[in-house]
């Protein structure tokens, strides 16, 4: 499949890139570099406290949504976002490169998965009593940010299979904002 990008955006509207092969993605380490500059400044060595509005979909039903208190980092030229889920006892770490989007969760269920795409990936689901293999195929994935770098979204979606089993399509979509925006 042959990729074509194209960088779009005005003042009012913040950059973007869009992909001849179905997704939109916003390249903000890889191919932004004046977004890169904004958001990697903007964020402290220790991080930064961030309000996260998750919501997710499965197969078209309805929307589940949180609100989670977290952490933005950036290091390696890459921006990790942790946060607990809702009940504390798992903790989830995403990681952007710019290309890929990795999501690793540990405590009551250890897994990862890694959503690039037009691509699919490997992954694994791991509770005491039970552990499956993931296959992941990414058919969106769009991370953007307004020319403050706040707030930012990161959306995806994917179709999973779960032990050999088709799982579902999924649509997630993370809103991040300082912790003292509203």
């Amino acid at each position: 499949m042959r990729r074509v990008f194209q960088k779009s955006g005005t003042a009012d509207k913040p950059p973007s890139l869009s992909w001849d092969g179905g997704f939109v993605m916003i390249g903000l380490l890889e191919l932004c570099a004046e977004v890169q500059d904004m958001v990697l400044a903007a964020i402290p060595a220790e991080g930064l406290p961030v309000k996260i509005a998750l919501e997710s979909r499965q197969d078209g039903g309805e929307t589940a949504r949180s609100v989670l208190d977290g952490r933005l980092y950036a290091k390696a030229g890459a921006l990790y976002l942790r946060y607990a889920e809702e009940d504390g006892r798992i903790r989830s770490t995403l990681r952007w490169d710019g290309r890929t989007l990795r999501l690793v969760r540990t405590g009551d269920v250890e897994s990862a998965q890694t959503f690039e795409p037009g691509v699919e990936t490997g992954g694994y689901y791991r509770t005491p009593l039970v552990r499956f293999d993931l296959r992941t195929r990414t058919r969106r994935l769009r991370v953007e940010a307004d020319g403050r770098s706040f707030p930012m979204v990161w959306s995806w979606a994917y179709r999973l299979e779960a032990g050999g089993a088709d799982a579902g399509e999924f649509v997630i979509n993370l809103t991040i904002r300082e912790a003292d925006e509203s």
